[in-house]
């Protein structure tokens, strides 16, 4: 089967995997790697593809590639997601999937779930979890935002499947999807037995548009740094600063409605800058545990 992108889930793969990896393809890869006991989620590109992946996000958990394509008709974004098994964990990682997404482009998602839409059509038996689709509110707000369908459902509307199956046969669930924009023509979509892995294979096939319609995007505040003291002070301050500027509005609402603006951009702010200094804590964590840690050997020879 001749395919532009294979997205792959939980593949243990380790940084010194890749070369052997892409060789074996023949194309382009892209992985966000996990530990060598979980998660590593990747996603490979055929070579007349290849060229045209202008960026790509990770996260450091193993669970999320979104690459952002540029075609002549319009950029697209494809993301490749293994969500978390704990409901608590599962709803905070859709929660964070706008910022992975770049801009406004269409985006194509594609993963396991961890959840499904609907629990009579997709799901067999009663899961050991006490919240098997938690998160799926959280998933359905990103999707209907970004004007995405439920490929395989949108073309099956009443039919059943299970892409993961228990050994025992007692349950089963549809938890392997792709989303698409409803604005691409859907050509197929099917699962295929994988003799590789405990689930199944989603294939899905569309055609991409002559010319992609960009949205607005969502923007949506990320409620967790609200419990941080460093942005608790900054907004105090700022708030003090805006208070002053009524007197130059109509009215409180039209004040408030500035300010509301004012909010979310210096939420976008912090954010950019939370990100950027874990990023750095990360990688020198990183390249002290793969080099050591220079400061540690300098200051055991000042001691001799």
């Amino acid at each position: 089967m001749e395919v532009d992108c294979v997205c792959l889930q939980e593949t243990h793969i380790l940084e010194e995997d890749v070369p052997l990896w892409a060789y074996e393809w023949g194309g382009e890869l892209h992985a966000s790697f996990g530990s060598s006991s979980s998660c590593g989620t990747v996603i490979l590109l055929s070579a007349r593809q290849a060229g045209c992946a202008t960026r790509v996000e990770t996260d450091h958990e193993g669970r999320l590639v979104c690459i952002l394509f540029k075609y002549p008709q319009g950029n697209i974004a494809i993301c490749n997601v293994y969500a978390p098994n704990r409901p608590s964990a599962r709803r905070d990682f859709f929660n964070t999937l706008p910022s992975f997404v770049p801009g406004s482009a269409p985006c194509v998602m594609v993963g396991d779930f961890n959840c499904v839409p609907d629990s009579g059509l997709d799901r067999l038996g009663t899961s050991v979890s006490a919240s098997p689709d938690a998160g799926i509110t959280e998933l359905d707000r990103f999707t209907s935002a970004h004007l995405l369908a439920d490929v395989w459902r949108h073309m099956h509307p009443c039919s059943t499947v299970y892409t993961w199956v228990r050994p025992n046969g007692e349950d089963a669930s549809r938890i392997d999807r792709v989303y698409a924009p409803v604005s691409f023509t859907f050509s197929g979509c099917e699962t295929l037995s994988c003799p590789l892995s405990d689930h199944d294979t989603v294939v899905a096939r569309f055609v991409l548009p002559s010319i992609f319609p960009i949205g607005r995007g969502l923007w949506k505040l990320n409620c967790r740094i609200l419990g941080e003291a460093e942005f608790r002070q900054g907004f105090e301050t700022r708030y003090k600063g805006w208070q002053t500027l009524k007197p130059a509005f109509a009215s409180t609402s039209q004040w408030w409605d500035d300010v509301k603006l004012r909010i979310k951009r210096y939420a976008i702010q912090y954010c950019v800058t939370r990100a950027r200094r874990r990023r750095e804590k990360f990688s020198k964590l990183c390249a002290e545990v793969k080099f050591g840690d220079p400061w540690r050997h300098r200051f055991a020879d000042l001691s001799r």
